[in-house]
C-alpha cells in the first residue's frame, strides 16, 4: 500500500520520478567485476541498497526505494521545498511511524495542497497531528486530533466525518493521521459511509456537503449553494403527466 500511496503523491502533484541508481553498471567486463556484484546484489546491495519505501530525508529531500515502469526497483526523490509544498515550511521527516518519511507541514499551515486541480491531504507535524476542515472550506493542520486506521474511514464521531486515514499502510496500524470534517460547521449531520449531508431545502456547501436525509436520497450540492426542497421534482412530473393524459381522453 505504502508504493501505491507513494507513487499517487508524485503523480498526483506533477514531480518527477527520478531514478538516481542503478544495479547493472560494470556487469560484463570482467569476470572478478561479475562475481563481486553478484553477490552484492544477493545481500541486498541491488539498486536502492539498504533505502526502503519508508523512505529517508537527504537534507530536505525525500528518497525513496519504489518500482518503476518497467517493474524494476530504483531510487526516487522529490524536494519539500517545491510546488506544492511551500517552500521553506514543509520539513523531510518522519510522517507517520508505519509510513515513514515525507514532507511534513507544522500547525496552522494550509494542509489540502493543490497542484495544477490536483489536490491531495499534505502530512502534519506533532503527536496526534492531522489534517482538518475548517469552517469556509480551508483545511489546516492542528495538534492532537489523535490517530486512526484505516477501519475507521467513512466514520463519524458526533458530527465529526472522517474522510481518510492518511498514511495508513494497512488495516492493522493505528498511527494514521485522520482527515476529518466537522459537518456541524457548515450546518450539515454526519452520514456513515457518505460524509455530510445539507437537509432539503437548506444551504449546502458544494464540494464539502450532499443534500438529502440518507444515502437512498442524497445529491450533490447544486451551483446554486441550496438543496432542492424535499419531493421538489416528483410533484412537477406528476402534475404535468395526469394534465395531458385527461385532455386527450376529453378530446376524443
Amino acid at each position: 500500500m505504502r508504493v501505491l500511496v507513494r507513487t499517487s503523491l508524485i503523480a498526483a502533484v506533477g514531480l518527477a520520478l527520478i531514478p538516481t541508481g542503478s544495479a547493472c553498471e560494470g556487469e560484463g567486463e570482467g569476470e572478478g567485476e561479475g562475481e563481486g556484484e553478484g553477490e552484492g546484489e544477493g545481500e541486498g546491495e541491488g539498486p536502492c541498497g539498504g533505502l526502503t519505501t519508508a523512505g529517508e530525508c537527504d537534507g530536505n529531500v525525500v528518497r525513496y526505494c519504489d518500482v518503476d515502469a518497467e517493474g524494476n526497483e530504483a531510487v526516487f526523490s522529490y524536494s519539500c521545498d517545491e510546488p506544492p509544498f511551500p517552500a521553506g515550511v514543509a520539513l523531510c521527516q518522519v510522517a507517520v511511524p508505519s509510513f515513514g518519511v515525507d514532507c511534513v507541514l507544522p500547525a496552522g499551515t494550509d494542509c489540502l495542497l493543490d497542484q495544477q486541480g490536483e489536490l491531495f491531504v499534505g502530512f502534519c507535524a506533532g503527536t496526534g497531528a492531522a489534517c482538518v476542515m475548517e469552517a469556509g472550506g480551508v483545511a489546516r493542520c492542528h495538534d492532537a486530533v489523535g490517530t486512526c486506521s484505516r477501519d475507521d474511514e467513512g466514520t463519524c464521531n458526533a458530527e465529526v466525518f472522517l474522510r481518510k486515514c492518511n498514511g495508513a499502510v494497512g488495516p492493522s496500524t493505528t498511527d494514521g493521521q485522520p482527515f476529518s470534517v466537522d459537518c456541524a460547521l457548515f450546518g450539515a449531520a454526519c452520514a456513515v459511509d457518505l460524509g455530510c449531508l445539507s437537509a432539503p431545502g437548506a444551504p449546502c456547501t458544494v464540494g464539502l456537503t450532499a443534500c438529502g436525509t440518507s444515502a437512498a436520497d442524497a445529491v450533490d450540492c447544486p451551483t446554486s449553494g441550496v438543496c432542492p426542497s424535499s419531493g421538489e421534482g416528483e410533484g412537477e412530473g406528476e402534475g404535468e403527466g395526469e394534465g395531458e393524459g385527461e385532455g386527450e381522453g376529453e378530446g376524443e
